[in-house]
């Protein structure tokens, strides 16, 4: 258990790890919580429209490859770093629901590939029983490419190759933390926890130089998305509600980190995670703006 000075809050350094003196404190974790209880459903909405349709075609690949990678690189930064419980319960649960909309996108290519093959043979097989002669090229060539499956799963292997290195990443962090000294930050009574040896030190740049990536990740997911937007004329098949949830919990998650940094060193820590979520709900507004301009339209083309 984490060690705090005399005052603490007994519930919060017992069951969250932290340090709570006072209500700001308080406040801190249940902006958390919120933002964890937002989160949780986000993907379901969207993970249902897929099974639904039984395509994830509304979806850029980039889009979700990017928000893998800010989130597994997320997970790896919190650690690293030391950030709050409720920000490292909240990147393990995003890992978890990110690799099922990844396996959804992979699956229904997959399938819808074969499916689309099965078309074409078939018509094939009809016109030369009819004219005797082959389709031209362009009508045999599938609507999805055989190149676009092999690619979704060429970026799965990186996306779970990264999950790998993240993993060995927190079990050299496990053996870092073991020659770490815990102290309230700067002497101050809402403190956290500082790493004081060299070694300690170094992982604590890692996971800054991780977090700061992370939220590039993640300021540049949506771009993808809105363009394919823009591209199909429509947001059929997109949730609303992953959207709503998202600026939801971005907000409640952007304030409990703000209330709970207290000195400079800590915002100048936690300001990737605090960009990483700002940033992303003035794109999610353009996102908001396309469901307006789109609505009941359907694709103006068919997706690769």
């Amino acid at each position: 258990m984490v060690t705090c000075n005399e005052g603490a809050q007994e519930w919060a350094q017992k069951y969250l790890q932290e340090c709570v003196y006072d209500a700001r404190g308080i406040l801190s974790i249940i902006l958390g919580l919120l933002s964890t209880c937002c989160w949780i459903p986000a993907q379901f909405p969207q993970i249902y429209e897929n099974f639904k349709r039984g395509s994830a075609e509304s979806l850029a690949l980039v889009f979700l490859l990017q928000w893998v990678f800010g989130d597994a690189l997320n997970l790896a930064g919190c650690f690293l770093t030391a950030q709050l419980t409720t920000q490292r319960v909240q990147a393990i649960y995003f890992l978890c629901v990110d690799v099922v909309l990844m396996s959804q996108f992979i699956y229904y290519k997959i399938k819808n590939r074969k499916r689309k093959d099965a078309v074409y043979s078939t018509t094939a097989s009809l016109d030369m029983s009819v004219n005797g002669q082959p389709l031209r090229g362009n009508e045999r060539t599938p609507l999805l490419g055989g190149s676009d499956v092999s690619s979704a799963t060429r970026h799965a292997y990186s996306v779970f190759a990264l999950l790998g290195l993240g993993a060995l990443a927190l079990v050299l962090l496990g053996d870092s933390q073991g020659a770490a000294t815990i102290a309230p930050a700067g002497g101050s009574a809402a403190g956290r926890v500082l790493l004081s040896s060299k070694n300690a030190e170094a992982v604590l740049y890692l996971g800054t130089a991780i977090a700061w990536s992370s939220a590039a990740f993640y300021l540049g997911s949506r771009i993808p998305q809105i363009y394919k937007n823009y591209k199909r004329g429509s947001t059929e098949g997109l949730s609303l509600m992953l959207f709503v949830c998202a600026v939801l919990g971005n907000s409640f998650y952007a304030a409990s980190i703000f209330l709970a940094s207290t000195t400079k060193s800590q915002y100048i820590t936690r300001l990737p995670y605090l960009l990483g979520s700002m940033g992303t709900i003035s794109l999610d507004v353009c996102m908001f703006t396309q469901f307006k301009i789109y609505q009941g339209k359907a694709p103006k083309i068919v997706d690769p």
